[in-house]
């Protein structure tokens, strides 16, 4: 009986810590979207690449490739038996008063590298949110993304 707590304590723990590891980035990237003044919900399932994973290779408009040149960063930096792993690290940046965003993690490490990713996506959703459309997101799309996206 003792055991079989101490299991599901050592599985409770372990669970969510690993349940929350792939998190951390993606929270961070959510309060780098909020700092531009914009709803991280409005990049969930929007066009072929934005979200979780994607759909295909085309690209609906200058934001799905704001995504998919995201995915294409956090590709370059992951890798190697000690590679990269941008979406479990944590970083360090700053949200400056003009809107700017200032990583400020040691150049070239890991969680710097995954920082500047996700900054760039950022300046690149601000820079094209005059051609956001809300109907390239999931639920309001009219229409099959499967097939659209290939």
């Amino acid at each position: 009986m003792a055991a079989n707590i101490i299991l599901v304590l050592v599985f409770s723990l372990l669970a969510t810590t690993y349940a929350g590891i792939p998190q951390r980035n993606l929270i961070q990237l959510k309060h780098m979207i909020n700092h531009k003044g914009f709803s991280s919900l409005d990049y969930i399932g929007y066009g072929c690449w934005c979200g979780l994973g994607n759909y295909g290779s085309k690209v609906f408009d200058s934001t799905d490739q704001c995504c998919q040149l995201h995915d294409q960063c956090y590709d370059r930096i992951s890798g190697g038996f000690f590679g990269c792993s941008p979406k479990l690290v944590t970083y360090d940046w700053t949200g400056l008063s003009n809107g700017g965003i200032l990583c400020t993690d040691r150049e070239n490490t890991c969680d710097r590298k995954a920082c500047d990713c996700d900054r760039l996506a950022v300046e690149c959703y601000a820079q094209y949110r005059s051609t956001y459309n809300p109907n390239f997101l999931d639920g309001k799309y009219k229409g099959n993304k499967n097939i659209a996206c290939k």
